[in-house]
């Protein structure tokens, strides 16, 4: 779905960030970034890996090359490395894909999750001028996610869109 897809689907005041992680727009600038950073984390350096299952005791992990080519990385590994895009900071109101290439990182969930752990990350008005202070989102108590649910969207939590903070948004059309 493209962002116009979801602007002639939804009336603008009920458009939410999440909204926007699932258009288009997102999945290509995240595209960009992962290529960018050749599909491994930037902090623990793990690879992309996808589980292809052979039957009901076998499995095997395939790093995910661009989703056309697979290269086998092994037999039998516990789990998948899913790989998100970090956001260092947050602008109020901006679109996820509208900021600098420089401003987004590719990390592996575990990663990701110590990042917000440890980390406040910067929210910035508009105009990037003056850094804004909003409480901690009280369903995942600032964290972004939610690790019970993990096994869906690895657990971002959907009340603040993985920021950890109640950001206000309010959905503008791009110009």
């Amino acid at each position: 779905m493209t962002v116009l897809d979801l602007e002639n689907s939804k009336p603008f005041e009920q458009i939410t960030y999440n909204d926007l992680l699932g258009c288009n727009e997102w999945r290509d600038k995240r595209k960009e970034i992962l290529k960018r950073d050749f599909s491994r984390c930037n902090k623990c350096r793990k690879s992309m890996t996808v589980k292809l299952w052979l039957g009901p005791k076998e499995h095997i992990n395939i790093i995910d090359d661009d989703s056309q080519n697979y290269k086998l990385t092994g037999r039998n590994l516990n789990e998948s490395v899913n790989l998100e895009v970090h956001h260092s900071y947050y602008i109020v109101n901006c679109f996820p894909w509208n900021y600098p290439n420089e401003s987004l990182l590719t990390v592996c969930r575990d990663c990701h999750q110590k990042i917000h752990d440890e980390c406040k990350i910067p929210i910035w008005d508009e105009n990037m001028a003056n850094k804004m202070k909003f409480g901690e989102c009280e369903r995942c108590l600032g964290k972004g996610y939610i690790s019970q649910y993990h096994y869906f969207q690895n657990g971002r939590c959907f009340k603040c869109g993985g920021s950890g903070h109640n950001i206000p948004f309010e959905y503008k059309k791009e110009l």
